[in-house]
């Protein structure tokens, strides 16, 4: 899948035009894809890697936004529910607040 973003660009003379952006990790997906060389293969594959980042855990917010918990949950805690159990984690969260936390 190519996402290409289209900018708006002015050049020297005052000419507006659009230029495409294919992205970072389209360009190198695509690069690699595209490549029959396996050594420029490797050199791309070091790009290409998923890892979990240890701070986040995956969950792709900084450190300040999952330090705020509710109920022992994070935000993205109650993203990942199911519906029913996101559901009933919110009916029963004004049990678990105290009236301070509940305003």
């Amino acid at each position: 899948m190519v996402y290409i973003i289209s900018k708006r660009e002015i050049n020297w003379n005052g000419f507006i035009y659009e230029k495409a952006y294919e992205g970072v990790i389209p360009n190198l997906e695509r690069r690699f894809r595209e490549s029959e060389s396996d050594s420029k293969k490797d050199e791309l594959s070091q790009y290409l890697t998923e890892k979990t980042c240890s701070t986040c855990h995956g969950k792709r917010l900084n450190i300040q936004a999952l330090c705020i918990k509710i109920n022992n949950c994070d935000i993205m805690d109650v993203c990942d529910m199911s519906i029913d159990d996101s559901y009933q984690w919110f009916v029963n969260l004004p049990q678990v607040l105290d009236k301070k936390e509940s305003i």
